[in-house]
């Protein structure tokens, strides 16, 4: 027997509420479903909430043109699980015909099926592997252990932490996009990702009632992310003086680590 759409909207998202994402733009603030980190499009993809009748909009955010945003109504479909996947179809509300070529839709990963599913289910992180809209196809970045995924209009950032509870810290440029960089792990065959721009192993987080704050240290350089409820930024300094500050237009956090 069919369980009613509401039921099946709330068990969808309830899967993902140890973890939270957070639209932050210019005069919009929302939050969110999923985020996507395109490894395949200079973009990046916002999910909005489901509501129960499944209608959602999802937030585009250019990397090729800092500040350019687009906005798609979207309608989510039942979960239709199978093999260690999860996938729900997408369409178009605007009266727009779907794809021929490829059916659109999100696909989600059972962590359960990965070569340490410990290090994908801890934080509560969606595991999130492609989105496909309109016949194209965006494998979304990945890693075992995702603290946190943040974009500024400039680059990306992602924090993980290993096994043994160290935090790494990766930036990724979004001048330095090339569609084709895509790094897979040798015996994980989850999680995908680019060249970073920027990799650190070593950091500190310092927990608040205010938020969170992980905080790297390279060649006389300071990396801060800070993230809070109304979003976050990413600072940067050398010594005492600061260089640089980025908000976050878009982040999604993990339950908070042990």
């Amino acid at each position: 027997m069919l369980r009613p759409l509401p039921l099946l909207m709330a068990a969808l998202l309830g899967a993902a509420s140890a973890a939270s994402v957070q639209l932050n733009l210019p005069g919009r603030q929302d939050r969110a479903w999923l985020l996507c980190d395109s490894l395949s499009t200079p973009e990046v993809l916002v999910v909005g909430q489901p509501d129960a009748g499944g209608r959602a909009e999802i937030t585009t955010l250019s990397k090729a043109q800092p500040g350019r945003y687009s906005y798609a109504a979207w309608r989510v479909g039942r979960p239709d699980p199978g093999a260690g996947n999860v996938y729900y179809s997408l369409t178009p509300r605007d009266g727009s015909a779907a794809s021929s070529t490829s059916p659109d839709n999100i696909r989600l990963i059972n962590p359960g099926v990965a070569a340490n599913p410990q290090l994908y289910s801890a934080s509560g992180v969606p595991v999130l592997s492609s989105i496909t809209l309109q016949g194209q196809t965006r494998r979304c970045r990945l890693a075992p252990g995702l603290r946190v995924l943040a974009v500024t209009e400039r680059r990306s950032v992602m924090i993980t932490q290993d096994a043994q509870g160290r935090f790494r810290y990766q930036s990724f440029d979004n001048a330095a996009f090339r569609p084709g960089d895509v790094q897979t792990t040798l015996g994980d065959s989850l999680a995908q990702s680019s060249t970073p721009s920027l990799s650190i192993v070593g950091g500190t987080r310092l927990i608040s009632p205010a938020g969170e704050r992980y905080t790297f240290t390279h060649q006389g350089y300071t990396y801060t992310l800070s993230l809070q409820s109304s979003g976050g930024s990413l600072s940067v300094q050398r010594g005492s003086t600061p260089l640089q500050s980025e908000p976050l237009r878009a982040v999604l956090t993990g339950d908070r680590p042990g």
